[in-house]
């Protein structure tokens, strides 16, 4: 039995099914039934590759056989409806795992809150974050930043900052990474200067800049069609040591390819052909 186990999980880990399910017709041929252990590794196998109904018999399974469901089997059948587009079935999951005095594991936390803004359900995202900050889980800064992401992808770009305040709140300091979410979600808002505004910021706390900052900027302007403005940023960026590179350039042909006229789409291509980006255009 020891020996099934050990072999049916690293089989599981390295996702060959064929071999798995071949092993345990065999366990089931001696006589060996699977034990939790394995039903676990299987159930995060199916997770995996996304087959989802079988993961679901595999739970079925661990019933029917009078298994106790342990924090691996709750954790990965939070995470397996959270993929599955079913976070209200996890979140159900999640309210007996803790009947049953389990802990979840914080990426099943970051599961359900990342599958309810995905549903538009940024409502229960707030209740997730807002239950484990009142029962004191040590959040760290990629909970934050999965929150300002939930938010902005839901249209909820003021809530962005109310975060950044809380986060500071909190003892979390935020960081470029923290900032450049802040300065997408202006940006997706149509507020450019506000997310120049955290550019400065940035320059004045002394951080070292790279593209990644600078194209959030740009992007801002130029959704805002904000042209000359953008690339006078652009400019700037150039005059600060930084040389344009794939983002940059993936920032202005975005921009290019959403003009109103031909006209607004060839003074952007310009600007990069004059920074040395080859561009067949005449």
């Amino acid at each position: 039995m020891p020996l099934y186990r050990t072999m049916i999980s690293l089989l599981c880990k390295v996702k060959h099914v064929r071999d798995v399910e071949a092993m345990v017709d065999e366990m089931l041929e001696v006589g060996f039934k699977p034990d939790l252990l394995i039903y676990n590794s299987l159930l995060k196998l199916y997770t995996k590759i996304e087959d989802y109904r079988k993961t679901v018999e595999v739970y079925h399974k661990i019933k029917e056989n009078g298994f106790k469901p342990d924090e691996d089997t709750y954790n990965t059948l939070i995470v397996m409806y959270c993929r599955d587009h079913k976070p209200e079935d996890g979140m159900l999951l999640m309210q007996e795992m803790v009947k049953e005095g389990l802990d979840a594991k914080s990426t099943t936390y970051k599961s359900l809150i990342a599958a309810f803004g995905k549903q538009q359900m940024v409502e229960k995202s707030e209740e997730i974050f807002e239950k484990m900050r009142r029962e004191g889980y040590s959040l760290d800064r990629s909970f934050y930043h999965l929150m300002m992401k939930t938010y902005r992808s839901s249209g909820h770009h003021s809530k962005c900052e109310e975060l950044l305040k809380l986060m500071k709140e909190d003892g979390i300091e935020p960081n470029v990474s923290t900032m450049h979410l802040l300065m997408i979600s202006y940006g997706s808002s149509g507020n450019p200067l506000e997310a120049e505004k955290v550019l400065n910021n940035l320059k004045s706390n002394g951080e070292e800049l790279s593209t990644l900052t600078y194209s959030s900027v740009l992007d801002s302007y130029f959704k805002n069609r904000d042209y000359d403005i953008g690339i006078q940023k652009f400019v700037e960026m150039r005059n600060e040591g930084l040389e344009p590179d794939h983002r940059i350039w993936t920032t202005f042909i975005r921009a290019a390819s959403l003009c109103k006229t031909t006209s607004e789409a060839m003074m952007i291509l310009n600007a990069i052909k004059d920074a040395g980006f080859d561009l067949p255009i005449k």
